[in-house]
């Protein structure tokens, strides 16, 4: 059985779709903001991005708009199917041309300055709700704690221990997994000592390689080398290949905010498992 290649016609059907959700949520009495987030809103999207919709609705009709929110996404396009429970305050659709949308629903006081939201795009802002929140965003400046860079070094520690575990355990899928989340904080640390915000949730690799990432072709040929099949030796080669540049890392970034490096912590962590 055989699948037909589909062509690379989402971002018009893309457009499609926001437009339809456009249309609809702005002809709501209810709905007083909308914006987009996510790399459409700043730029740095491709072919495949998805649609980060976020509408915000007048104060004690949220819970009316969480119990419509399948509903109301039907109306915009053809769904293939959804994400995420009935309860939760958005929705994930899949629509049938290959575009997803994630859909999220807030009242006007949930609305925070965070650098999250500097660069997000209002649409329909008639209290000028949105603005003011990303115009306060704006005026904040990437920094980091010395209390992330020790939570930061303790998970390395962690992940890379129960890399080992797992590995000599023979439980292969769950040593890859976390040989990802120990590549995954090595490669956010890169984000951090260059001083840039890293646009994705805690282990999640979503911008990190694609094109117009921040990190250089040394750091991504760092993290293809340290790819790994289910081979438990090779697993924990690739854990003795990493440890000098969380090395080097853990030096920079301590220094960064005037924190103790704890070289002999350091060394006598991995000298554990290598």
């Amino acid at each position: 059985m055989g699948f037909k290649k589909r062509d690379v016609t989402l971002p018009n059907e893309r457009t499609k779709l926001l437009e339809a959700a456009l249309e609809d949520l702005i002809a709501d009495p209810n709905v007083i903001g909308i914006y987009e987030g996510g790399s459409l809103a700043r730029g740095d999207y491709d072919a495949y991005s998805d649609i980060d919709l976020h509408i915000v609705v007048k104060s004690n009709t949220k819970q009316e708009f969480i119990a419509e929110k399948k509903r109301r996404a039907s109306k915009w396009g053809n769904v293939l199917f959804f994400e995420g429970t009935d309860r939760a305050p958005y929705i994930v659709t899949h629509y049938d041309c290959f575009v997803k949308m994630d859909s999220w629903y807030h009242e006007a006081d949930e609305l925070q300055s965070s650098i999250w939201l500097q660069d997000i795009k209002a649409y329909y802002d008639p209290e000028h709700i949105i603005n003011h929140v990303i115009s306060q965003s704006r005026k904040i400046s990437f920094s980091v704690s010395s209390e992330e860079i020790i939570y930061w070094r303790e998970k390395v520690f962690a992940f890379a221990h129960e890399t080992y575990r797992a590995a000599k355990r023979n439980e292969l899928n769950y040593a890859l997994d976390n040989l990802s989340a120990l590549k995954w904080l090595i490669a956010s640390g890169w984000y951090t000592e260059k001083n840039k915000h890293l646009f994705s949730p805690y282990l999640v690799w979503s911008k990190i390689e694609r094109q117009g990432t921040v990190l250089s072709e040394s750091q991504l040929g760092l993290l293809a080398e340290w790819d790994s099949h289910r081979d438990s030796e090779k697993i924990l080669q690739t854990i003795a290949s990493i440890y000098p540049e969380f090395l080097r890392l853990n030096r920079v970034l301590s220094e960064k905010v005037g924190l103790d490096e704890e070289q002999q912590l350091c060394k006598k962590v991995f000298a554990l498992i290598m």
